[in-house]
């Protein structure tokens, strides 16, 4: 798959990005082009709402919608500047090391079981096969015979809330 970004032609693989998690479109000048943020929306209108019948003059609404998005947008900006920097050296390092665990470690360790145990799985599945699997196919026989009803047995208006709190 190839992504196309501003007339030049980019591999998804290059990206790192997986066949399964690409969206059908990507912006090119995008900075979340898989929408792992899409649910973060905080602008004036999602956060502050006027009931019908209290109303604030409408330049009041404006100024205050305009020092909101200010506010936010120099917040944001600030901390990305100060704190940005030293929070992605952090994220890679923390991320540098789960994949070296997961890749040098996890994997192996996982791989070793599943070898050592297959062998016990085979065991234990042919045993219980042989000596329980037939009672057990019995009784779901027998017990898919049963049908369930569900009926109130009183609808009294005076019923407790928590009946078995005493």
């Amino acid at each position: 798959m190839v992504i196309q970004m501003n007339k030049v032609s980019i591999p998804a693989d290059a990206l790192g990005l997986h066949h399964s998690t690409l969206p059908t479109t990507i912006v090119p000048d995008s900075r979340d082009p898989l929408q792992i943020n899409g649910h973060i929306q905080a602008t004036w209108s999602s956060v502050v709402g006027e009931p019908e019948g209290l109303r604030s003059p409408e330049w009041a609404w404006k100024f205050s919608g305009e020092v909101f998005s200010f506010i936010q947008a120099a917040t944001y900006r600030f901390f990305v500047i100060i704190l940005g920097p030293l929070l992605s050296f952090l994220a890679a390092i923390h991320f540098g090391i789960l994949h070296f665990l997961q890749i040098w470690f996890l994997r192996p360790i996982l791989k070793f079981f599943h070898v050592v145990f297959a062998f016990t799985r085979s065991f234990i599945e042919i045993t219980l096969n042989g000596t329980v699997g037939p009672f057990v196919e019995t009784a779901g026989l027998f017990c898919s015979r049963f049908r369930v009803r569900h009926q109130r047995v009183y609808d009294a208006k005076d019923e407790p809330a928590y009946p078995f709190i005493i």
